[in-house]
């Protein structure tokens, strides 16, 4: 009966006149969380079931690593790159106005200064973690290391990499984020130049002198170490060899880095071979955070460089390379309107004297040209993939799907939640590269490309509604779509320990991955769900028990691929999101009237206006970070933009084509004056109002706009003022 009834229910709102509205899931005051919250310390999760301690030390060093990094790169994420990047943006509206009073700046430079203070002890931090990281691989890597001849000249711990390059890709954001912010510099100028009156009147401003000059200590320390946009630099540049001492009255200690030959080979394979994979990623149906990721792995060569020895040359044909990769990835956008390049970077950081390379102005404007040609093709062919999956889920995560096998069905789920993952990340870096380049090249957009661009934020939103619709069956879905491929790759591990088992010949290397397939079988067994520092540990282990000495290449990479599938399903849900977030639309929202207006000369397609709307809403997010006393009256200017819009581009002609339709059929009916070829539609074809009218209450950051209720209470307006004015003329 629940069945039939669902069934019915589909069949009414496919066939009914009203057009659908957005899911109420999506604006659900409550939502589940899929992201475990773990409650086990790192130490106990590493369960290497030997009596040899060592192994279970190095592994639980370079977890704690990775869980550190994380947890950074998500504070700067989700806190520190808003913050800069809104720092001092003018509310929305009063861009035109004239220039900001007297003390405005250095009340607003004022009120940052807390938050400068938590950035540059965030900065510190991400310094500590870089130097402890080089440290902790120094040291490992060595030749006369007993656990580096035994194992792990055989290990490439990919994990530890991966996060370094994370970090660094954090630091360079934040110093983007500083360089490109316009109102940041003035102010800090004008806060320093008060400061001097400051210091010659201290009791004046209710201080004292003693105080004053520790404060200015304070401002020289911030100035140095955040707001000259150095801190990548600042890292790059630190004395990775020498070691903290534990007591004061210890003598210095040093690592070898810089002579570190193993240390630094290992580290330029791995950072070649994931420039490699992401590179052969880019630009393909698997692509989802290469792009990102290759601002890490860019930064990190930058490490590399600064770590090797003045008499070693660097190589010429790799940086050659790295150049070249603007012809693929030209740009990339970190964090709202902040545009990376590769060449820049380069130049600044790891210059090398090579003849021949592509200038990368002509590089930039030919990929925008082609960009530009291809643009509404490439957003035609997405739409139909968008489209044929969107009925792929409805059929698949529906409750008659759940008849029949289990297993198949779960793999069907989850196939699909990483194949939205990759649309979503797809429209994503297509919107954010076309408008990014736009912006920083000053090429004005051409009018056939509006419309194909309005339809990529529209099927960012229509991924995510059709998502949220779903909800309730993914994350009943999603655990036991995990606990599929985490059996599979316990299968792999279950052959190795067969192997190992079956050895005659024990030594030191196979003691060593016999331990790591032991903590893989705890962690899968002690858990159906994978936090992220489940996942460090399970990536680290996974490393060493599938080490080139013990599986063939074919095996290994099998079983790094099931990896990877799992932690984007144990992620899914904040990747998702994320991927799905339009906030960037703040820094472009000249483009809402425009796209507004295109859906008003198309009234067919009348529900697009939902996504946009909610697509244009998603910058509360960041207006929510503005550093003023109430970010009310920044939120309150921004939503009566976008409330104007729908006024101006909707409602109003909206109102003016019923009242026009309505008066000629009355005059028409009542005085003959009007002739009936005007209603004739093959002589004049009418504008449809009618799906405009059957919208369903629209949702604007908070507010109901209701377009059938604005029109009736227009035309009551109207008409009653009319036969007010003239009685005797009621009847038109």
């Amino acid at each position: 009966m629940q069945e039939h009834e669902a069934t019915l229910r589909g069949a009414e709102r496919a066939v009914g006149t009203a057009t659908e509205s957005l899911p109420g899931e999506y604006y659900q005051p409550v939502s589940v969380d899929l992201a475990p919250q773990e409650r086990v310390l790192g130490l106990d999760l590493i369960n290497t079931g030997k009596e040899d301690k060592f192994f279970k030390k190095v592994l639980a060093v370079f977890a704690y690593l990775c869980d550190e990094i994380n947890e950074l790169h998500d504070v700067a994420e989700t806190t520190l790159f808003s913050k800069i990047t809104m720092f001092g943006v003018p509310k929305c509206g009063s861009e035109d106005e004239t220039m900001a009073p007297p003390g405005q700046a250095e009340e607003q430079m004022g009120r940052f200064l807390p938050f400068l203070q938590e950035l540059s002890n965030f900065v510190e931090r991400c310094h500590n973690c870089a130097v402890n990281a080089i440290q902790q691989l120094a040291k490992l890597y060595s030749a006369k290391e007993k656990l580096f001849q035994s194992t792990f000249q055989f290990v490439h711990l990919w994990p530890v990499y991966e996060s370094l390059a994370q970090l660094l890709a954090v630091l360079v954001t934040l110093d983007m984020a500083v360089l490109q912010n316009p109102h940041l510099a003035p102010a800090w100028s004008d806060y320093k130049r008060m400061m001097q009156f400051v210091r010659d009147k201290p009791e004046a401003y209710d201080a004292e002198a003693r105080g004053v000059q520790r404060f200015e200590r304070l401002l020289v320390h911030l100035d140095q170490s955040v707001l000259r946009g150095a801190t990548f630099k600042a890292c790059i540049e630190l004395d990775f060899e020498e070691l903290a001492p534990p007591d004061e009255d210890a003598p210095p200690e040093s690592v070898n880095v810089r002579n570190n030959s193993q240390m630094l080979n290992e580290l330029f394979h791995c950072l070649r071979t994931k420039i490699d994979r992401a590179e052969a990623a880019i630009g393909t149906h698997a692509e989802t955070t290469e792009r990102r990721d290759m601002v890490g792995y860019l930064a990190l060569y930058g490490l590399y460089r600064r770590l090797t020895p003045a008499f070693v040359e660097p190589d010429q044909k790799f940086y050659r390379r790295l150049w070249g990769l603007q012809r693929k990835l030209p740009v990339v956008v970190l964090c709202g309107k902040l545009v990376w390049t590769i060449p820049e970077f380069l130049e600044v950081y790891a210059r090398l004297e090579v003849k021949k390379l592509d200038p990368p102005a002509l590089a930039r404007r030919a990929f925008l040209e082609k960009l530009d040609e291809v643009f509404p093709a490439t957003i035609r062919r997405v739409h139909l993939e968008v489209t044929a999956w969107t009925i792929q889920v409805e059929s698949s995560f529906s409750p008659s799907a759940q008849q029949g096998e289990v297993g198949p069905l779960l793999e069907a789920r989850g196939s699909l939640l990483l194949r939205g993952l990759v649309h979503a990340h797809k429209l994503s870096t297509l919107v954010k590269t076309f408008v990014g380049m736009h912006l920083s090249l000053g090429v004005p957009m051409q009018r056939k490309v509006l419309r194909p661009l309005c339809m990529c934020v529209e099927l960012l939103k229509a991924l995510e509604m059709a998502m949220a619709r779903k909800s309730e069956v993914v994350a009943e879905s999603l655990g036991h779509i995990q606990r599929i491929h985490s059996s599979r790759l316990l299968n792999v591990t279950r052959l190795l320990r067969s192997k190992l088992q079956a050895s005659r010949r024990f030594d030191d290397h196979k003691m060593d991955v016999l331990a790591a397939v032991n903590v893989i079988d705890a962690l899968f067994y002690g858990s159906d769900s994978f936090s992220k520092s489940r996942q460090s540990v399970l990536s680290l282990a996974c490393c060493v028990c599938l080490n080139p000495n013990m599986v063939k290449e074919s095996e290994e990479e099998g079983a790094f691929a099931l990896l990877k599938r799992l932690q984007l399903l144990s992620n899914w849900q904040a990747s998702f999101k994320a991927t799905t977030n339009c906030s960037f639309l703040l820094w472009n929202k000249e483009l809402l009237p425009t796209f507004v207006a295109d859906i008003f000369a198309c009234p067919t397609e009348a529900n697009r206006l939902q996504y946009v709307m909610a697509a244009f809403g998603n910058a509360d997010v960041l207006l929510r970070c503005v550093h003023e006393a109430s970010y009310g009256e920044h939120l309150f200017a921004y939503k009566t933009f976008m409330l104007e819009a729908v006024e101006a581009g909707v409602v109003n002609p909206t109102c003016v084509g019923v009242e026009e339709d309505l008066r000629l059929r009355i005059h028409a009916k009542t005085q003959g004056t009007i002739s009936q070829d005007t209603f004739n539609p093959k002589k004049r074809s009418p504008k449809a109002l009618k799906p405009f009218l059957d919208l369903k209450p629209l949702r604007v950051m908070g507010s109901v706009v209701d377009i059938k209720a604005k029109v009736t209470h227009y035309l009551e307006t109207v008409f009653y003022n009319l036969t007010t004015v003239a009685l005797y003329d009621w009847m038109t």
